[in-house]
């Protein structure tokens, strides 16, 4: 063992090795859907998918959505628009809408 691996590990193994840091919410990667809405109500996005199939994200109060570039209100969204869905897996295995940006 070199002079610098024992240095490492003597530093792990009392704590001054800095340790990794969770990413904060807003830096994390969330999956992106790509599809049609087919309904959506104040707490539910009914999406269907390119490939066909349905899928329902919740929508909550720090739901954004956006048509381009700017911020839109939930209304200004219909059923057959394009959409792509940014999304987080919740506690309960269910989808919560991060962001819903019309094409």
């Amino acid at each position: 063992m070199t002079r610098a691996e024992f240095g490492l590990l003597l530093a792990m193994q009392f704590g001054r090795y800095p340790k990794a840091q969770p990413r904060k919410e807003d830096e994390r990667v969330f999956p992106v859907f790509h599809g049609k809405i087919r309904e959506l109500t104040r707490s539910k996005l009914d999406l269907e998918v390119e490939d066909g199939n349905r899928m329902e994200l919740r929508v909550q109060k720090g739901t954004r959505f956006y048509k381009g570039t700017q911020a839109a209100k939930p209304s200004a969204f219909k059923a057959g628009d394009e959409v792509a869905v940014e999304a987080k897996h919740a506690p309960d295995a269910s989808l919560d809408a991060i962001s819903v940006r019309a094409k």
